[in-house]
């Protein structure tokens, strides 16, 4: 029997025969078993990717079709056609707070009206106008602006929330440059450093990459994100941020995690400046560098036992020779623990104001200005983010970019003593007093002239709005004055404030304050503040700001029924803004309209439906 040889089939691996006798025939490219591993993997990826990304965009689909979660905008649309207003619920998408902050109401339209300068302020808390952005400076401004130009139409539209950082500074910005922005003004830094993308102390250092958070904060803006959220928020609460949580996120000026966030600040910045082909003026940060001590110290690394308890003498000694009043002591004392550690940000500080009590300006204003940058809990813009701004500013002056230097107008005021800004311009770190905003404003203002020359035209001849001009405009009363010394010593009975030098002293002086304020509000006092108010509506009645803040001072003055019809102007041109029917529905109750109460209060709750302080309220 002979061996029988099977036909030679495509594909089989193996020597191919010979074609002539002499050479092997080629092999072939792919066998069957490598493209059935290919198809393998390839189904693979499909599954582990595909598959998840449909289910996710089902499962978000399904949720805004039930209306689940919040719009992830800035702005959206208006109570009149063709027209946006801020979103009441912004600040959920970056803050875990029951009741995070909100954005100052604001409603414009669409298209740019002809003949008009739109100008959008973005920022932080400090731009926004804390601790009442009725006296902030785009108030301001617009209030100056209007004075000097009256045939011209302008809006400057306060576009700054408090507690972001320049991440979702970033996303506001690309938001407003929709709507056919003349200008950008752009005063930021305070919350950059230990701010929303700063890893705490806890958190690895890669989460302060500035891709990841990007990513981040994409899929916490989706519904599926949002309810993610609120579902780990109730098995896991945040950690209650006291002086316990807050030590722990003390940080060095050269610690990784600022380096990284600083790289991040710039970036963000620079996406802003190229926004669409219109000017940008930046704004450096002008923080309270005389009369605020730092709010968090750390010893350097490396300091031994021995040398820590050396140190701890020579600083305590010092502290009761400053005590005493006895500085030149003091000093002694306190170069001694420096030449142990000097970085220590409160010793510096000490150093500073013990200099300053012995008229030497020139170390006082060196020890002062280190105290700032030695500070581990940086609530104030440090000295690199001013020059970040200023750098970027020069790079991209081609690109219509303006800088304004807040700081050095800040230093040139008369109240700043060695050209330190003090308690004169500052309520605490960074929010300005009255006197603060108005030269913030004015000096802002300086640089819209100029960058906007052609849009605005010729001012009329004569001075600028003086500040106490602007205060009765805006309706800026002792009453309001009042209101807001008392918020501020809320504000600095609480965290951060409890570790700073003198913290008691200082409180106790913030109180004498308000109860000073209180007694002077005598009943022509009051008489004034009401006169004040109706000439200030006499001259803008259609200013809304005017209008609330004048219905909130009925009610603290036993005036619920002038209160009533205050707020019923607003309901009636502002029927879907949410403060507006809380109040107003607050104020019925009051004054025994319990059934008219509801429904403007259960309006609100449709309008606002994760407000914990609505949640709270029982009505029937």
């Amino acid at each position: 029997m002979g061996f029988c040889v099977p036909k030679e089939r495509k594909g089989m691996s193996g020597p191919s025969r010979p074609q002539d006798g002499n050479e092997p025939a080629s092999r072939p490219a792919h066998s069957p078993a490598s493209i059935s591993r290919r198809r393998l993997w390839f189904w693979r990826f499909v599954l582990a990717v595909g598959v998840p990304v449909v289910l996710f965009v089902v499962l978000e689909l399904v949720l805004r079709l039930f209306g689940v979660g919040f719009p992830d905008r800035f702005w959206l649309a208006g109570d009149e056609p063709g027209t946006v207003k801020t979103n009441y619920e912004y600040a959920r998408h970056y803050s875990s707070r029951k009741n995070p902050p909100r954005p100052f109401f604001a409603q414009m339209t669409v298209k740019k009206p002809a003949d008009t300068v739109r100008v959008f302020v973005l920022g932080e808390s400090a731009a926004f106008g804390t601790p009442d952005p009725a006296f902030g400076p785009a108030r301001l401004m617009q209030l100056m602006l209007e004075d000097r130009f009256p045939g011209k139409r302008i809006e400057v539209i306060n576009a700054a929330m408090m507690g972001i950082d320049s991440f979702v500074l970033l996303k506001i910005a690309r938001e407003c440059a929709q709507y056919e922005p003349d200008l950008f003004v752009i005063y930021t830094g305070n919350n950059e450093l230990i701010g929303l993308h700063t890893p705490a102390d806890e958190e690895p250092v890669f989460l302060a990459n500035r891709s990841l958070a990007l990513l981040v904060d994409w899929v916490k803006a989706t519904r599926l994100g949002q309810l993610t959220r609120r579902w780990l928020a109730a098995l896991h609460p945040m950690p209650v941020q006291d002086m316990g949580y807050l030590r722990r996120q003390r940080r060095t000026s050269n610690d990784p995690r600022v380096l990284q966030v600083l790289d991040n600040f710039k970036v963000n910045l620079l996406e802003i400046l190229y926004l669409g082909d219109f000017p940008k003026i930046m704004a450096t940060v002008a923080v309270n560098v005389r009369d605020f001590p730092p709010l968090g110290s750390l010893h350097r690394s490396g300091l031994s036992d021995d040398e820590l308890k050396l140190w701890n003498e020579a600083f305590g000694q010092g502290m009761a020779e400053e005590q005493a009043r006895r500085y030149a002591n003091a000093i002694v004392h306190y170069q001694t623990a420096a030449a142990l550690d000097g970085f220590y940000a409160e010793l510096h500080y000490r150093l500073g104001r013990c200099f300053q009590y012995l008229d030497n300006k020139e170390k006082a204003r060196e020890h002062l200005m280190r105290a700032w940058e030695l500070d581990t809990l940086p609530f104030r813009a440090d000295p690199r983010i001013n020059q970040i701004v200023r750098d970027l500013a020069a790079a991209n002056a081609d690109k219509k970019v303006v800088l304004c230097d807040a700081e050095a107008a800040f230093a040139r005021h008369p109240s700043s003593v060695m050209q330190l800004p003090g308690k004169e311009l500052f309520y605490e770190h960074v929010h300005t007093t009255f006197t603060g905003t108005y030269l913030l404003a004015r000096h802002l203002n300086e640089s819209v002239e100029k960058v906007l020359s052609n849009n605005l035209g010729v001012p009329k001849t004569g001075q600028v709005l003086s500040q106490d001009e602007c205060a009765r405009r805006l309706a800026y009363t002792l009453l309001d004055e009042y209101n807001i010394a008392q918020a501020m010593s809320r504000l600095c009975a609480n965290p951060p404030f409890l570790d700073q030098a003198d913290h008691v002293r200082r409180l106790a002086e913030m109180e004498q304050n308000v109860t000073r304020l209180r007694q002077s509000l005598t009943q022509p006092a009051v008489e004034e503040v009401l006169n004040t108010y109706y000439e200030a509506i006499r001259r803008r009645p259609e200013d809304w700001a005017l209008r609330f803040n004048l219905g909130n001072a009925y009610l603290q003055l036993g005036k619920p029924t002038e209160a009533a019809s205050t707020f019923a102007w607003l309901i009636k041109t502002y029927p879907t803004q949410y403060a507006f029917q809380v109040v107003y529905g607050k104020t019925l109750m009051t004054l025994g309209r319990p059934d008219e109460a509801k429904n403007h209060l259960a309006y609100a709750r449709k309008l606002a439906p994760y407000d914990e302080e609505l949640r709270k309220m029982q009505f029937q």
